[in-house]
């Protein structure tokens, strides 16, 4: 699947784009957008793809063109290369106001109105949470351990419930992003091999998914 832009001044963002573009290609297709054999795609019960950026995409004007060239919308492009899973990453209170939970919301509906399931990945930072950074929500600032497993539990009951409520409960649940050392750093960061703080925090976000959406996995 190829992509481009709406007006010359777009052109230009083609590099911004890129990381839309990137996620969307994660899925099992050749370089050419033709699904990948069939008894590859037979052996996998969730083909999916990261679709965070899309709409950011799309209101900068990106247009997204099937292997024949024909501009679709870039979610029926995906189902119709095998796509049955599409990711969407929630950060608490984005500076750019994408990737917050109502954006999350919209997202979801619209990715289950193309019949495609719904993974929430759940960053619990303002911005990008992995193995570099992990930064705590600008509102959690200053919390002690203890404050974050109610904070942890408290989002993503309040983010799950919400899918729910509009008839769209997650299918399935990532409790933090990348977090080989840890998350909500320093009281969540794992040093000297101590797993504890860490598995606080992650048991706090099962738990609310649990009784949130009790059918996630």
């Amino acid at each position: 699947m190829n992509t481009h832009s709406a007006t010359p001044h777009h052109r230009r963002t083609r590099a911004l784009l890129g990381a839309v573009a990137a996620g969307i290609l994660t899925v099992a297709t050749t370089l050419g957008g033709a699904p990948a054999p069939a008894s590859a795609a037979n052996t996998l019960t969730m083909r999916g793809a990261d679709v965070s950026s899309l709409q950011r995409s799309l209101d900068l004007g990106a247009r997204y063109y099937d292997a024949d060239g024909v501009a679709r919308d870039p979610l029926d492009i995906l189902k119709s290369v095998g796509v049955n899973y599409v990711r969407l990453r929630v950060w608490n209170n984005p500076i750019s106001g994408y990737n917050n939970k109502s954006a999350v919301l919209g997202q979801a509906r619209a990715a289950r109105a193309k019949g495609l399931k719904v993974l929430i990945d759940f960053h619990y930072s303002d911005t990008w949470a992995d193995p570099g950074k992990q930064y705590k929500p600008a509102a959690w600032a200053g919390h002690s351990l203890s404050q974050l497993r109610t904070d942890v539990y408290t989002f993503t009951y309040d983010v799950c419930s919400s899918l729910r409520g509009q008839g769209t409960p997650p299918d399935s649940v990532q409790i933090g992003n990348e977090i080989n050392v840890g998350m909500l750093w320093n009281e969540g960061k794992v040093v000297n091999n101590d797993f504890a703080p860490l598995a606080g925090l992650l048991k706090q976000g099962y738990n609310a998914t649990r009784r949130a959406a009790a059918a996630s996995r």
